[in-house]
């Protein structure tokens, strides 16, 4: 499956209410988590209509110079904190519409390292469990590898020898590492873009964990990674700090 992904030159006008429907719920749970001095406008800054759909737009667009721009109008927030509070909202709402896709969609090969509904980077991948039902051979002895989109959640297979991030092929310049005792537990990290991403091995784990949960109990992996110079693949609320 090849081509752009579903949101791509899509406007967000139509999401208009459910982003300011999702505002609603969140908003006053990730103001108890932000400082005054760093949310928008010195704790006074509020989320109309138009200032979320227009900033939802830029986040998918990957345009952060929208981000730097509107942070200068609220007081200068740091932009990091504009985004995460933009992540926070948009992600249930388009993870809603990605749940709405044929499950076959996520299950089709889709050759490329972003989303294929809303062009996101993954947060985290894993390795699935044996498929009674493939021969073990043709699955290289291992699990088949998926991404777990940072912002909507859609699930898609991946290549396991190819970096998401920039397609690097190069298995000298690609590396596996974790710690002691969990080893199912690991660090995909490519020295050519110096990207990193986590990754599951679900044949190793007695229960499936829920991934975007599972990311806050990765938090060292994180550390180390980036303690390694390594750079997020994607910036989320847990990898978003510096050791």
């Amino acid at each position: 499956m090849e081509g752009v992904h579903v949101m791509a030159g899509e406007g967000c006008d139509r999401l208009k209410e459910s982003l300011l429907a999702s505002s609603r719920e969140l908003l006053p749970l990730l103001r108890k988590l932000i400082p005054d001095d760093s949310w928008p406008g010195k704790g006074k800054a509020t989320f109309d209509r138009e200032t979320l759909a227009r900033l939802v737009e830029a986040r998918l667009d990957g345009d952060l110079k929208q981000f730097e721009n509107t942070s200068e109008k609220m007081d200068g927030t740091p932009p990091s904190v504009l985004f995460t509070i933009v992540d926070a909202i948009a992600g249930p709402v388009l993870a809603a519409l990605a749940g709405r896709l044929d499950e076959s969609f996520s299950r089709g090969r889709w050759n490329q390292g972003t989303c294929p509904f809303c062009g996101s980077l993954p947060s985290i991948g894993f390795l699935s469990r044996r498929d009674p039902n493939d021969l073990e051979h043709l699955v290289g002895g291992g699990g088949k590898k998926h991404l777990h989109c940072s912002l909507c959640s859609l699930e898609w297979e991946y290549r396991r020898d190819t970096c998401p991030a920039c397609g690097n092929t190069d298995q000298k310049t690609r590396e596996i590492f974790f710690v002691d005792g969990a080893k199912h537990e690991r660090i995909e990290a490519c020295h050519q873009c110096g990207t990193y991403g986590l990754c599951i091995d679900l044949r190793e784990c007695e229960l499936v964990p829920q991934l975007d949960a599972a990311q806050m109990g990765l938090m060292h992996l994180d550390m180390i990674a980036q303690e390694r110079s390594l750079t997020p693949m994607a910036p989320t609320t847990w990898n978003s700090f510096k050791p």
